[in-house]
């Protein structure tokens, strides 16, 4: 499984990868399950059909037509390394989405954490979302928190629709502890970049200090 993967690019002077094979694996972990014994990603390697999203055919790292170069079959099965080449394509795309969108210096936590969102809940949802206002606005702490929590501290991003309506007319959600757990997540990374960024860039100066 190669490591070469993935788009170098420099923002803010701060080097990131798009697309790299950290970030698949990252995806990999929420999409597929956790990883092998020796930390490669346990892919999903036959084409699924998706019971939260309707039975749509989804391939290994939560992959469907709407997103693949390739086409997705309901029991067709896909290697390791298909996974892995069609997932970095794919992931690169959607973080160069949420990249666009971000306005300040950002390290690879925040971006992994803001473009696994997007992932899951598509780019421009992210882009439009509190959090990434909140993070334009260069309130970190705040933006990441944002990716978990509605500004009462509720649990955000963390329901799917039961197909039933409510009174009013409007959908009815559930909530999704593995949903939350994903947003916690990408919290808590989302923090560790920020201290990261906050302890090796000079803001002043757009310098970075760390290595890549």
């Amino acid at each position: 499984m190669s490591l070469s993967l993935g788009q170098s690019v420099i923002r803010f002077g701060i080097p990131l990868v798009l697309g790299g094979s950290a970030y698949v694996a990252y995806i990999s972990g929420y999409e597929d399950g956790p990883p092998k014994p020796d930390g490669t990603p346990q892919f999903k390697n036959v084409v699924y059909a998706d019971p939260f999203a309707g039975g749509l055919p989804t391939a290994c790292l939560g992959l469907t037509r709407s997103v693949s170069p390739v086409p997705v079959v309901l029991g067709d099965y896909w290697s390791d390394e298909q996974c892995m080449a069609v997932g970095s394509i794919v992931a690169a795309r959607g973080q160069a989405r949420v990249l666009d969108c971000i306005k300040v210096p950002v390290t690879q936590p925040i971006l992994n954490s803001f473009s696994s969102h997007g992932h899951n809940f598509g780019e421009a949802s992210t882009c439009a979302s509190r959090a990434m206002g909140l993070l334009n606005a260069g309130k970190y702490e705040l933006a990441c928190d944002a990716l978990a929590h509605d500004p009462d501290g509720k649990p955000a991003w963390s329901y799917v629709k039961t197909g039933k309506r409510l009174k009013t007319g409007e959908w009815e959600y559930r909530f999704v502890q593995g949903l939350y757990n994903r947003r916690l997540k990408e919290s808590t990374d989302c923090m560790k970049g920020v201290a990261l960024l906050r302890a090796n860039y000079d803001f002043a100066t757009g310098t970075w200090r760390a290595q890549p």
